[in-house]
């Protein structure tokens, strides 16, 4: 009788084994959940299932990490794993690439933004993995990418095949696309490129040799000293909260008075007359515009909340308060918004988008310039921006009733630090909401502006300051409320010497909550 087979590897039970096994009519499958699952290790799997079928070199695959220091962990346990299962494959450390002896290759690589992808522009894979995939803060590297997956061979249906936590900056938009829900998992459906997609979730509980080499893992993960880390990383299910991002700890979900507003999110409301109205703009055309209209609370006029079945609430907010009224999402949707893709419209058609909603919301004759982005002048003002700020200037209103020509802003503060210090100040606003009474000038967020509170909750921490807001992605409305707290709202707009500031009297008031 012939001896029992060697088996090298077997998977564990729930989502490792339903990652490897999921059909390639599947384009994009995702494995998530909390830590100690075996994800990475199923991401490997995929690739090797295919090793040693007869397709030789057509079975070409890439493994994605971020940045290299992350990609090191993975290309470690690869050197634990395949040679067990194919002891004759060779891995090349000067190429990160592990060579099989039928001609299979499986390459590591490193992948920071979009722009990096003309480094494999015309390259072909089978099998493209992300690990981590909400480290991208948005998804245009996974759409750069689409354009690899393809192959000749008769036998070959190419996949791509991620997995993730629930934290770090590409929260949002790894949700949306993959649409993960409780009562989703498992479940194929069709993206807006017509390919099948599918979330698939796995549990730390189902690693049963880490649970039993390991027994206080579970417990460490489960009782993390960090809140936020416990839910993503600890918990069964940590998607119903934004992790890892600049918010971290701001964007709360607890309910206060009575279920009016959840901080730092307020119920629509009819702005008091005495309280301004601005609009703030972000511009931009094959980029995304963003334009807020942002009320600014006098101290002292109540404004009335609606309550359900109960008497209006009467809310009076800390003088010099921002409240986010309205806003206008110049980002594409044609992707379902994941990527840095603006709507492409001109300096014409925005003016009158924005005379035109004024007018639909009725606050055309209430609203007063605000600051806008580089276009409308500042220090150092070009004759490019200052022409299309004179286009926008000359647009007159869609509406025969409307008298009403053009649109107008003013400078935005700019200043060595203006974007940390914008930032310090944005998150310290939303902070405020989370008292019951607060008595500094905070920011609060109607239901009307979906789109800012979707990309404040998905807003990354720079890599090399952790106190300033990422760069890049979606960030152009949480860049218009930044610019709403680096200015004076009536009192002008002078460029501010962020050197001067004296930071000792604010610092106390910040809680950063990481």
């Amino acid at each position: 009788m012939a001896p029992p087979a060697r088996i090298a590897f077997a998977p564990n039970a729930g989502g490792q084994v339903d990652l490897i096994r999921c059909p390639s009519g599947i384009e994009e499958a995702l494995i998530h959940g909390n830590r100690g699952g075996g994800k990475s290790l199923a991401l490997l799997m995929v690739f090797l299932r295919g090793v040693g079928k007869g397709w030789g070199r057509a079975w070409k695959g890439v493994y994605f990490r971020r940045n290299y220091t992350r990609l090191r962990s993975v290309i470690d346990e690869s050197l634990i794993w395949i040679p067990k299962i194919f002891p004759r494959a060779r891995y090349v450390g000067s190429d990160k690439v592990w060579l099989f002896p039928g001609g299979e290759r499986l390459y590591f690589r490193y992948l920071d933004r979009p722009t990096h992808y003309a480094e494999y522009h015309g390259h072909q894979y089978s099998v493209i993995l992300f690990d981590e995939l909400t480290e991208w803060s948005d998804g245009g590297v996974l759409s750069a990418m689409k354009g690899n997956i393809r192959s000749t061979h008769p036998s070959i249906r190419p996949i791509i095949r991620a997995a993730t936590n629930a934290w770090g900056p590409g929260f949002s938009w790894v949700k949306e696309y993959f649409r993960i829900r409780r009562d989703t998992d498992r479940q194929p459906f069709r993206g807006k490129d017509g390919g099948l997609r599918v979330a698939i979730l796995g549990n730390r509980s189902e690693n049963l040799p880490l649970m039993q080499n390991d027994a206080r893992y579970d417990y460490r993960m489960r009782h993390h000293e960090d809140p936020m880390l416990r839910i993503a990383w600890g918990s069964d299910w940590g998607w119903d909260a934004p992790m890892g991002g600049y918010m971290h700890g701001v964007m709360a979900l607890a309910e206060v008075h009575g279920g009016v507003r959840t901080p730092p999110k307020i119920k629509p409301f009819r702005v008091p007359t005495q309280w301004p109205i601005y609009r703030l703009m972000d511009f931009g055309t094959a980029a995304p515009f963003a334009v807020l209209w942002i009320a600014v609370a006098d101290g002292e006029s109540p404004a009335e909340i609606p309550r359900h079945g109960a008497e209006p609430y009467l809310w009076t907010p800390p003088k010099g308060s921002r409240i986010a009224i309205h806003e206008w999402d110049g980002t594409s949707k044609e992707d379902g918004g994941k990527t840095n893709h603006g709507l492409g419209l001109g300096p014409v058609a925005i003016a009158r988008g924005i005379l035109e909603r004024e007018w639909k919301w009725g606050i055309h004759n209430l609203v007063l310039p605000g600051p806008a982005d580089g276009i409308w002048g500042g220090s150092n003002p070009n004759p490019e921006q200052e022409t299309i700020a004179a286009v926008m200037r000359s647009v007159a209103s869609p509406f025969a009733d409307d008298p009403r020509v053009g649109v107008a802003f003013v400078p935005p503060v700019k200043g060595p630090d203006s974007r940390k210090a914008g930032a310090i100040l944005l998150r310290n606003g939303l902070l405020e909401t989370h008292s019951d009474n607060p008595v500094h000038p905070a920011m609060w967020i109607a239901e009307e502006c979906p789109a800012l509170w979707r990309d404040l909750l998905a807003i990354g921490r720079d890599k090399h300051d952790p106190d300033k807001m990422h760069t890049g992605g979606r960030d152009h409305l949480p860049d218009v409320a930044r610019y709403a707290w680096l200015w004076n709202p009536g009192g002008g707009c002078s460029e501010l010497d962020l050197g001067a500031v004296d930071w000792s009297g604010i610092g106390p008031q910040i809680n950063f909550g990481f």
